[in-house]
């Protein structure tokens, strides 16, 4: 119905939305965290419109409680609206498949294609070095990405050069 409560879910969806009790609740108060992505507003737009939505590769970034760590999923999914026997729309059938390990590979050839393409001219193991921490600090979505020489008699790692996001503070040196 227009309120969006769930009435069943199958194991995988279960496990997508990291074990949380769900059934019996609207979309809005077991996902909060999918309504912050606008997949309640979808969800109405649906109902209202009568319309099937259709994602590929959506993101679906999801907290299972305050505190720990965001985990994100890709997935393929349909919202499809149920009708009545008056051809209305009584509720959303939700289907879809998890593809994060589908994008992680694509991410990853993508990662090494650019590489390889990058570095195709390059004669300066430093400018190797970078290019390679550049990517994939990109790829994997880290704020930083480097590598350095240890002095084992020191016990100190020394950075000379590294790959940072704009706003994160360089640790060279």
């Amino acid at each position: 119905g227009p309120d969006h409560i769930i009435e069943f879910a199958n194991p995988n969806y279960l496990k997508l939305v990291g074990g949380r009790d769900v059934v019996g609740k609207s979309v809005a108060e077991a996902l909060p965290d999918a309504a912050a992505q606008g997949y309640v507003a979808l969800l109405d737009q649906v109902y209202r419109s009568g319309q099937a939505y259709v994602a590929n590769s959506a993101l679906y970034a999801m907290q299972a409680a305050p505190g720990e760590p965001v985990n994100e999923r890709y997935v393929d999914f349909v919202f499809r609206p149920l009708r009545d026997a008056a051809g209305n729309p009584r509720g959303i059938f939700v289907e879809g498949v998890d593809v994060t390990e589908r994008m992680v590979t694509e991410a990853r050839r993508d990662a090494l294609f650019r590489f390889t393409e990058e570095v195709r001219n390059l004669q300066d193991p430093d400018a190797v070095t970078y290019a390679a921490a550049a990517i994939l600090g990109e790829t994997i979505k880290a704020s930083r990405v480097g590598s350095g020489t240890i002095d084992p008699e020191s016990q100190t790692l020394s950075v000379e050069r590294h790959w940072v996001t704009p706003g994160n503070e360089s640790l060279a040196g």
